[in-house]
């Protein structure tokens, strides 16, 4: 859906915090509870209190939802603990996208973006979809780099 959003903490070390006692500190635990959403969209910027967050415990790790009525153009939503996380559409300042930089340093952007999955794969004990990645991403990055300098 356009408007529903999954929202998860960042997995940590494990000697960092404990996030949910329910999920593996490696892995992404669910916003069981915001305190606020402030959304941005065409008719300007709004401030919901506490917005009902679904939790559904039948995915592993557990995985949490807002549901918005329609997508928004920005959302920033903040815990009762004072973390807070932002989503803006792509294209827009701000964007995950908009800030990646252009020419060698975008394509440099790119190519650090795209080790990750190959990184992952390999954590997972995954080498041939390790080496998949890994060769994508180096393929991709020299296209990029091809087409930027006009070949």
């Amino acid at each position: 859906d356009a408007g529903q959003f999954a929202l998860a903490y960042r997995p940590v070390p494990r000697n960092y915090r404990v996030v949910d006692a329910e999920v593996d500190g490696a892995l992404a635990a669910p916003v069981r509870s915001l305190q606020r959403a402030r959304v941005t969209d065409a008719s300007g910027v709004r401030e919901i209190d506490n917005p009902g967050v679904f939790v559904d415990e039948n995915q592993s790790p557990p995985q949490a939802r807002l549901q918005l009525a329609a997508a928004p153009l920005a959302l920033e939503v903040f815990d009762a603990w004072g973390n807070s996380g932002q989503w803006v559409a792509a294209g827009l300042p701000g964007s995950a996208e908009a800030g990646r930089g252009a020419g060698l340093i975008g394509a440099l952007a790119d190519l650090g973006a795209q080790t990750n999955p190959a990184l992952t794969a390999l954590l997972d004990s995954d080498p041939a979809a390790a080496a998949a990645h890994a060769q994508q991403a180096l393929e991709d990055f020299g296209t990029a780099l091809a087409g930027r300098a006009g070949l």
